[in-house]
């Protein structure tokens, strides 16, 4: 065997003043090749020692101090070792730390190093998964629709970073809930449309039924739609714009109209519940006059009546409907942020707010990129409170994403007695993660808040409707009782009258029938007087004739004759005389019994109008009794109706904290977004802009060495580098990754030196 003879194997050398490498690892550069490192090296001071003995990495170098005396070589930092192979010119370049020199003669130095084994061995390893601690991991798509897959996996984690509880108020606004018919995204405050809502028992739950509102009840329902604004009713319309209550009256008079209205004041109060809400479960839209809604319109499916312009009735509710709030950026003049397209930018802005971003400082102190996830716990909250007991703290981490325009939230509601409100985030802690069946939304969180506060609110209901519907049948037979007594008062006076007037009727037929009567019977006895008269005349002369006859016998013939006809004639004179006194007589009698009748009837007519008179003045004063006793009674009944309208009326329901809560302006949700202070905010900055966010996932580290443009950072938990070399080597490099290291892109080379991260942004 011929051996060849080996040539010497010699050593270049070359130390750098000045160089940025960290011996700790803490910071280092992802070059892509050793030339690529040398032609850095190269821009700082250096000297090079060619032609050295071979160099043992393993031991210190002997550096000629004719290149550099041993005070200069105190500013050298930092060595390159390049041993050539005597066989085949091949070359290894070692990179290494000096950690201190020491004086050997004046011809020596000694340098004592350790080495690089990220810049030397870098090239030839490879970065095979481990569990990934800590990374940048980008929040926001390009297009800000919505969080980017990796950080939807990982925004949930803790971090090791706290907060100061985050109880600095940054921004605050009412909830909107009530959506304008015509504009989208138009809403109006709570205080634009609230609900009076009635509970009554039936008058007679013998006749009348209950009401189905969503299950049976006994009761009834009724409510009074109003504005806060303006204090007057609602206009209500169905689906279609039919008209179903008026509504444009002030609430006082709505109020009184409620007082009076049978539905309310029975024979006692039917009045169980009154409560006020801002929403009762039926869905509805706002039109407005002069920029104040005076018109709800109601599109739930149930039966709604008018109540006489007071009230509207619900019957017939199968199911309410939840409505949806709007939580607007205020957008008045005074804001403290804009609104952006969705959530994400305007939440991107209202995190530029509470930090001062556009001030210069920032950049150069935190960094470029604004880390979301300070939007959570326990750096920022999202808040939810009305004032009387309603809250919810949120944390923004926990919503599913942000593209809507707003944060939106639902309210239920319902037809109730003693009822609620519950306010419920839909979006909340919900994801379509690829270990979900099917890939289904799933609620992992209860995002719920019920306000079953006070709100009942008084309602006095008027006394004397109540006595009279009390009270009525008896008010009623009283008046129809004294009525029919003077009807039949009056009835009797009228008969009495009757009788009065048919008596004097009587009495005047009895005084013509009587004097008919004694005229009939003088008409009689003259007749039979003068037929007397006639035969004592005929008698008188035959007696004179047989008389003179019987004188003149004693006279002979002659003396018969004589005496005959001298006798009859004294004896016809007697008789005609006899006869003229008989008519006198009569005559007198006659004019005797006319005078007598004439007296009589002037008596009977006086008689008469006496009778009727005293009739007369009877049957008034009788009449005028009867109507005063009517009137007596309706006197005595209406003023003990005034003494029952005097008293006071009765309350129908106390109130509790409802004005309270009305005059401190706690009837409207609020949304308030909670910061820790600035300073504790600007720490967690930095430390997420350096250290990015906690990920806890087992991937290849690669995939966190190229987020960001200027540097990256990685922690590990059991990394495993592999490559050719001593197993000592790689659990060097295992350490790195483990212990966290900041990885610099070699294109940014002057951040590096100076470590500046504020040009660090995503790729």
């Amino acid at each position: 065997m011929i051996l060849k003879p080996t040539r010497r194997k010699f050593s270049k050398i070359t130390i750098y003043k000045g160089v940025p490498f960290d011996p700790t690892y803490k910071h280092v550069v992802d070059w892509t090749s050793k030339d690529v490192l040398d032609a850095y090296l190269n821009e700082y001071e250096h000297v090079t020692m060619e032609d050295s003995s071979y160099q043992n990495i393993m031991r210190t170098i002997r550096w000629d101090s004719k290149l550099c005396s041993f005070n200069d070589l105190l500013d050298y930092t930092y060595v390159r070792i390049e041993n050539t192979d005597t066989i085949n010119d091949k070359k290894n370049v070692f990179y290494a730390f000096i950690s201190s020199v020491m004086y050997v003669n004046d011809g020596v130095s000694q340098i004592f190093f350790h080495l690089d084994i990220w810049n030397t061995y870098k090239y030839v390893v490879g970065f095979n998964k481990a569990e990934i601690k800590r990374g940048f991991v980008k929040e926001v798509k390009d297009d800000y629709s919505d969080w980017t897959d990796k950080f939807n996996e990982i925004r949930h984690n803790d971090e090791p970073v706290g907060g100061d509880g985050a109880n600095r108020l940054q921004s605050s606004n009412f909830v909107m809930f009530n959506p304008d018919a015509e504009e989208k995204d138009k809403y109006y405050t709570d205080n634009s449309v609230r609900f009076i809502l009635f509970t009554l028992q039936p008058k007679d739950i013998k006749q009348e039924g209950g009401s189905f509102v969503g299950d049976y009840s006994q009761y009834h329902y009724q409510f009074i739609p109003y504005s806060m604004n303006s204090f007057k009713t609602l206009k209500v319309t169905d689906k279609n714009g039919k008209e179903i209550y008026k509504g444009g009256d002030s609430i006082d008079d709505a109020f009184r109209s409620v007082s009076e209205n049978e539905d309310f004041a029975g024979s006692a109060s039917l009045l169980v519940d009154a409560e006020v809400y801002n929403y009762i479960g039926l869905k509805y839209t706002c039109k407005t006059d002069n920029g104040e809604v005076n018109e709800i319109q109601i599109s739930t499916k149930a039966t709604l009546k008018n109540n006489d312009d007071i009230t509207v009735t619900v019957e017939n509710l199968r199911k309410t409907q939840p409505q949806t709030g709007a939580c607007f950026v205020d957008d008045t003049d005074d804001r403290k942020f804009d609104n952006g397209r969705n959530m994400f930018e305007t939440l991107e802005n209202y995190l530029k707010y509470i930090i001062d971003y556009d001030k210069g400082s920032y950049k150069e102190i935190i960094g470029k990129n604004i880390p979301y996830k300070i939007l959570g716990a326990p750096w920022n909250k999202l808040y939810f409170t009305d004032g009387r007991g309603t809250t919810g703290s949120f944390d923004l981490m926990k919503f599913n994403h942000f593209h809507f325009p707003q944060i939106t939230l639902k309210r239920f509601a319902g037809i109730q007695t003693n009822g609620k409100q519950v306010y419920a985030i839909n979006n909340y802690d919900r994801a379509s993660l690829s270990d979900d069946d099917d890939g289904h939304m799933k609620a992992y969180e209860n995002a719920m808040m019920i306000d079953n506060s006070p709100r009942d609110v008084p309602v006095l209901l008027d006394n004397y409707t109540m006595y009279l519907n009390a009270n009525k049948n008896q008010l009623q037979a009283t008046r129809k009782n004294a009525e029919m007594t003077m009807q039949l008062a009056k009835s009797g006076n009228s008969m009495q009258l009757g009788q009065t007037n048919r008596g004097i009727s009587a009495s005047n037929s009895i005084l013509s029938n009587d004097l008919s009567t004694q005229s009939a019977q003088l008409s009689r006895q003259s007749e039979f007087d003068r037929d007397t008269a006639d035969i004592n005349t005929a008698t008188s002369a035959m007696s004179g004739v047989m008389s003179g006859a019987g004188a003149g016998a004693g006279s002979g013939i002659a003396g018969i004759g004589v005496g005959a006809v001298v006798g009859g004639g004294l004896g016809f004179m007697s008789g005609k005389l006899n006869e003229g006194l008989t008519d006198r007589s009569i005559s007198n009698n006659e004019q005797q019994l006319a005078l007598a009748q004439a007296n009589a009837r002037k008596n009977q007519n006086i008689n008469n109008q006496l009778t009727k008179a005293n009739a007369l003045e009877n049957f008034a004063y009788a009449n005028r009794i009867a109507t005063n006793n009517y009137e007596a009674t309706i006197r005595s009944q209406n003023a003990m109706l005034a003494d029952v309208a005097n008293h006071n009326d009765v309350v129908a329901h106390q109130g509790t904290g409802a004005l309270f809560d009305s005059q401190n302006e706690n009837t409207q949700l609020s949304w308030q977004l909670f910061s820790s202070h600035k300073s504790v905010l600007m720490n967690v900055c930095l430390y997420f802009n350096l250290f990015g966010y906690t990920v806890n996932r087992f991937e290849p580290i690669d995939n966190y060495l190229f987020v960001k443009n200027t540097f990256n950072y990685v922690q590990t938990a059991n990394a495993n580098v592999l490559g050719n070399l001593n197993r000592t080597i790689l659990d060097q490099f295992n350490a790195i990754f483990n212990n966290g290291v900041t990885v610099w892109n070699e294109y940014k080379m002057t951040d590096f030196e100076t470590k500046t991260i504020i040009n660090n942004d995503f790729n």
